[in-house]
């Protein structure tokens, strides 16, 4: 009997072991779970503030361009918009003269070969 007393007794300080373990963990679990919860707050905290002011900021570009159409009398996304087609256009014709460019070198340079080869046959007809 004393020996099942014992052996009772053994598992119980068992058990109580792994509880104080699980109370141990459920503690550093709770202060994780706390200082994440703290950090979250500061993040959403810091995500309206962005929000807030991505809003005023998109407010003050709206008045800015009512202000610039009214006084220039003119439409800013008409004259964006033209500016991207010039830009284009001088890009194309960069493009162009480049080509344009290095068809004129290839042909120089197969000048230069053509002239080459009749020097040389020129050079072979009169030593025979």
């Amino acid at each position: 009997m004393n020996e099942k007393i014992e052996d009772v007794q053994a598992g119980n300080n068992a058990l109580n072991e792994m509880i104080d373990e699980l109370l141990t963990t459920n503690v550093d679990l709770n202060d994780s779970n706390a200082t994440l919860s703290g950090a979250n707050e500061i993040m959403q905290k810091e995500l309206e503030d962005l929000k807030a002011d991505k809003e005023n900021k998109s407010r003050q570009l709206e008045m800015l361009y009512a202000v610039i159409e009214d006084r220039l009398g003119l439409n800013v996304q008409a004259a964006y918009d033209e500016i991207g087609i010039r830009r284009a256009e001088a890009r194309r014709m960069e493009s162009q003269q480049r080509d344009a460019q290095e068809a004129a070198d290839v042909a120089k340079d197969k000048g230069k070969g053509i002239a080459t080869e009749e020097v040389l046959e020129s050079s072979s007809q009169k030593k025979q």
